[in-house]
């Protein structure tokens, strides 16, 4: 007795299978890179953000410190006076 099967199937499915495989391989890796990239722009502005929030600390003790040599008492009035004036 003599059994004779067509393999062309099987191996269509096989390689269908490899492609398939190979292209989830490149979507994984592609998306790999662009987490890595988003975690490295994350860790840049976790080290970027204290210093900028220390320079608006210090703008704001130096408009403060301003503010409190020259008094603006009555500067408001000055200006809306001066403007109804015009």
């Amino acid at each position: 007795m003599l059994v004779v099967t067509d393999q062309s199937a099987l191996r269509r499915a096989q390689e269908a299978l490899e492609r398939l495989n190979a292209n989830l391989e490149s979507r994984v890796h592609a998306r790999t890179q662009a987490l890595a990239d988003a975690n490295r722009g994350l860790r840049s502005e976790i080290t970027r953000r204290p210093r900028v929030e220390q320079g608006r600390c210090v703008g704001t003790k130096f408009i403060e410190q301003v503010g409190e040599q020259f008094s603006l008492d009555g500067v408001e009035e000055r200006i809306v006076g001066h403007v109804a004036g015009v």
